[in-house]
C-alpha cells in the first residue's frame, strides 16, 4: 500500500513540475512601440519607464489612478501619430492596441465603404466563426484569399489579387469581396 501511495504522489510531482516548467517557459503576448516591447501582465512601472524612453502619452499620466487607459504617440514625429494604447488596472498592464495598418488613409471614401459593407455582412448576434487564409498561384496572377465561415454555413470571402501583367490603364492590384452560401466542393 505504501509503495502505491508513493507511485502516486512521485506521478503527481512529475506532473506538477512539467505543469510548471511549461507555464514558466510561456511568454505573454506583447506588442512593440518603437523598439520597446510590451506584454499583458508587465508592471505599471515597468511599461512606464520604458514608455517614457520610446513615446508621449495622452492624457498624461497621473499618479493616483488604479484604472488607467492612454494613447501612446510616437515621440519625435513631425504629426505625432497615435501609434496604439496601452490599459493599466491594480498596477499591471490589462490590455495593449496598435494600429495595425498606419500608413493606410482610414478616411479615404471607398476604404469607408468597404468597411462598411463589411460590417453589413456579418451577424447581427454574436457568434463564432472559423477564419482560413490561403495563397493560389494561377497562370497570370496570384492571390491571398481571406475567408470567414459561419455556423449556419454562410462564409465571406476577400481575395487580395496581383496580376502578374495590369492591362493598359487598369490596376494590377484589386480586392474582391462576396458572400457565399452553399458549398462549392
Amino acid at each position: 500500500m505504501r509503495n502505491r501511495n508513493s507511485g502516486v504522489l512521485l506521478l503527481a510531482m512529475l506532473q506538477s513540475c512539467l505543469l510548471f516548467s511549461q507555464t514558466a517557459d510561456h511568454k505573454q503576448p506583447g506588442f512593440y512601440f518603437n523598439g520597446k516591447e510590451f506584454h499583458l501582465g508587465m508592471s505599471e512601472r515597468e511599461a512606464m519607464a520604458e514608455l517614457s524612453e520610446c513615446c508621449k502619452l495622452s492624457p498624461p499620466p497621473k499618479s493616483d489612478a488604479d484604472n488607467a487607459g492612454y494613447f501612446v504617440i510616437a515621440k519625435g514625429e513631425g504629426s505625432q501619430p497615435i501609434i496604439g494604447g496601452i490599459w493599466f488596472k491594480g498596477q499591471t498592464v490589462v490590455s495593449i492596441s496598435r494600429e495595425i495598418a498606419n500608413d493606410v488613409d482610414t478616411s479615404n471614401d471607398e476604404l469607408v465603404a468597404f468597411m462598411r459593407a463589411f460590417k453589413r455582412s456579418l451577424p447581427e448576434e454574436m457568434t463564432t466563426a472559423v477564419i482560413a487564409v490561403r495563397h493560389e498561384q494561377a497562370m497570370n496572377a496570384e492571390s491571398d484569399i481571406l475567408t470567414l465561415e459561419f455556423p449556419d454555413g454562410r462564409r465571406i470571402q476577400i481575395h487580395i489579387v496581383t496580376l502578374d501583367k495590369a492591362v493598359a490603364g487598369s490596376k494590377r492590384d484589386f480586392v474582391t469581396f462576396e458572400e457565399i452560401l452553399g458549398s462549392t466542393e
